[in-house]
C-alpha cells in the first residue's frame, strides 16, 4: 500500500477516486506510505476507539531560526544550543527555553525550564576551620542569584551556624560563626544562569 499524493485531481470524480483516497487513509494510518514513516510511527491508529490519533512521541526538527511561527501562534520546537538540541516554547510574549544539559551526581547540576541552573553538592570543613572556598564543578556563565547551605550534622553541638559571603559565577566562601568539635559536611544548593 502506497501513499498517492496526486488525489484527487480536479477534474477527478469523487465516485472513481473513492478507492485511491480510502488506500490513503489506510496508508497513513499504517505507517506505511512508502514514503519514509507513516503516520503510525508516532500516532495511535486512527482505529483505536478510545485514543485514536493521539500521539505516541513527537519528533522535531532542529530549527535554524529562533522565531518558527507566526505572530500570535504558540508553538514547541528545537533549536541548537552548544551542538545540542534543545526544546523551546514560543508564546506571543516570550520564547523560553524548557531543556537543557544536566549531570546528576554529586556534584551536579540541572536546567530549569526558562533558563535557571540549579548547581548542588557537598563539601567537608575540619575542626578548627571556620571560612573555606567551595568552587562548582562549571561556573554560572551568566549570573548567580543565590546559595543555601545546610549542615549533614544532628548534633546540637556541632551546628555551628553557616553563611556565604564572596559569592559568584564560580563558587562562594562558607563562613562559620565559630569552629565546631568535629569535622562537618554541608550540602549547598546554588542557584544561577
Amino acid at each position: 500500500m502506497t501513499y498517492n499524493r496526486n488525489i484527487p485531481q480536479a477534474t477527478d470524480n469523487i465516485s472513481v477516486s473513492q478507492g485511491q483516497i480510502l488506500s490513503n487513509f489506510q496508508a497513513i494510518d499504517s505507517g506505511t506510505t512508502g514514503e519514509g514513516i507513516g503516520f503510525a510511527r508516532d500516532h495511535i491508529t486512527m482505529t483505536d476507539a478510545s485514543n485514536g490519533g493521539m500521539h505516541n512521541i513527537v519528533d522535531y526538527y532542529v530549527n535554524q531560526s529562533s522565531d518558527p511561527t507566526l505572530s500570535g501562534v504558540s508553538a514547541l520546537y528545537t533549536k541548537s544550543v552548544s551542538s545540542l538540541s534543545q526544546l523551546f516554547f514560543r508564546n506571543s510574549s516570550a520564547i523560553l527555553q524548557l531543556t537543557g544539559a544536566a549531570t546528576v551526581a554529586n556534584p551536579g547540576s540541572v536546567f530549569l525550564p526558562g533558563g535557571l541552573i540549579m548547581k548542588f553538592g557537598n563539601f567537608g570543613m575540619a575542626f578548627g576551620v571556620v571560612s573555606q572556598e567551595v568552587t562548582y564543578p562549571t561556573p554560572f556563565t551568566t549570573a548567580y542569584y543565590s546559595v543555601v547551605l545546610t549542615s549533614s550534622s544532628s548534633n546540637s553541638l556541632n551546628t555551628a551556624g553557616i553563611s556565604t559571603s564572596l559569592t559568584d559565577e564560580t563558587g562562594f566562601t562558607a563562613i562559620r560563626a565559630s569552629a565546631p568539635a568535629s569535622n562537618l559536611t554541608y550540602f549547598y544548593i546554588a542557584l544561577g544562569s
